[in-house]
């Protein structure tokens, strides 16, 4: 579920034409930077937007106006989702998405790591915004 929002953000990022190379720090661009070239180096298709990471596209969505009221407007809908109201709160939720992601990724035991009820804040908060995408961009 998070790779898929992951891909979702990605490429809706990419529609939108948001020049991330304004969003993000120069160590980020960096970083995308010598990504992209590695895989192209192995001949994939790929484009820099490929290569950001989930906590890029949390400072994409907090920086990019339309974005973050879509954001919040398809949590705001979805009366299982935390609501986002502020920088602080999308910042949080991907701090949490990311670590999970990472820690799911990585094959580590999340018991102990995690409480259940950030576990379900995450996965409605991903439910919230792939329901969103898939009602007002995807069709």
């Amino acid at each position: 579920m998070i790779s898929l929002f992951e891909y979702e953000l990605i490429s809706l990022i990419r529609g939108l034409q948001i020049d991330i190379t304004k969003i993000l720090s120069e160590d980020r661009i960096k970083y995308a930077e010598d990504l992209l070239k590695k895989k192209q180096s192995r001949n994939e298709e790929i484009d820099l937007y490929a290569c950001i990471q989930l906590s890029d596209i949390g400072t994409i969505v907090k920086k990019s106006d339309d974005l973050k009221n879509s954001i919040i407007k398809w949590t705001e809908e979805n009366q299982e989702a935390d609501s986002l109201k502020s920088n602080n709160d999308i910042e949080k939720i991907f701090k949490k998405a990311n670590k999970l992601r990472d820690y799911i990724a990585h094959s580590q035991l999340i018991d102990g790591k995690f409480k259940w009820e950030d576990i379900l804040g995450v996965a409605t908060f991903l439910d919230a915004v792939l329901d969103g995408l898939d009602k007002n961009i995807l069709h």
